[in-house]
């Protein structure tokens, strides 16, 4: 039981709507929300701060097999150092092999361009330069579009960039 344990441990990436630290300062609304639920039941909160693909690694790191095989599924090691984890994340069929999701509101993915730039279309999307997160729902999407949809749009791979895939 959790209250029997020394903290709640949660998983946590420091972005601007989950988990923030300035100085002493603690921020984000998935931090308050947790928060409040920790004190609500009188529980040690311990945050643990994680990169987004850390929640999806199992063993040997590989989560490209959890995403291709329908039949494959494995417990994230996270869950060896944490109790749950509390962010925004997109919900995926893949992810949802991996973990259980509670929606408190829902997710949705956009496009976020320069002031001026049109994009009605995937057209719209022919030659321009788009990075998308390496571990974010957006990479899968992306695949998807590529091979179903814009086969013509996009370079025959993705190419990793710092942190980012550039299409």
């Amino acid at each position: 039981m959790l209250k029997e344990k020394d903290a709640f441990v949660v998983a946590m990436r420091q972005v601007e709507a989950v988990y923030v630290v300035n100085d002493d300062e603690i921020s984000g609304f998935h931090y308050r929300l947790i928060h409040n639920f920790a004190d609500q039941f009188g529980l040690n909160l311990e945050v643990k701060t994680v990169d987004i693909s850390d929640y999806w690694k199992d063993e040997t790191g590989d989560v490209e097999k959890v995403q291709t095989d329908p039949t494959y599924a494995y417990n994230p090691v996270l869950f060896d150092e944490v109790d749950i984890y509390c962010d925004s994340l997109t919900v995926v069929p893949w992810r949802k092999k991996l973990v259980q999701f509670i929606e408190v509101y829902p997710s949705r993915e956009f496009v976020v361009n320069s002031k001026g730039l049109k994009i009605q279309t995937l057209e719209d999307l022919k030659g321009k330069k788009i990075a998308i997160t390496m571990a974010g729902s957006y990479r899968d999407t992306m695949r998807k579009l590529k091979k179903n949809l814009v086969k013509t749009l996009f370079a025959s791979k993705l190419v990793p960039y710092q942190k980012y895939f550039l299409l």
